[in-house]
């Protein structure tokens, strides 16, 4: 999440709810792992956009199993 100013050791806080917005970084369980994206829906699918040029986007059609966990609200990081 490098490119969303998120890096390695920080904290994130995230407010637990079941679905985000457009454009919200949210944690998101996908087939049992949990992950933090940027989320987009787009007609019947959904992309998980990774804010780090060394991952892939993840895409997501409606037949696959995907839970919204909750919504990025704040990062702590240690000085």
């Amino acid at each position: 999440m490098k490119d969303a100013g998120i890096f390695a050791g920080d904290w994130a806080i995230v407010k637990k709810q079941p679905s985000v917005d457009n454009g919200e970084i949210a944690v998101v369980i996908l087939d049992g792992e949990a992950t933090l994206k940027r989320f987009s829906k787009q007609r019947s699918k959904v992309v998980l956009i990774a804010e780090n040029s060394a991952y892939d986007d993840i895409i997501a059609s409606k037949d696959v199993q995907i839970q919204v966990a909750g919504k990025l609200v704040g990062v702590v990081r240690k000085i």
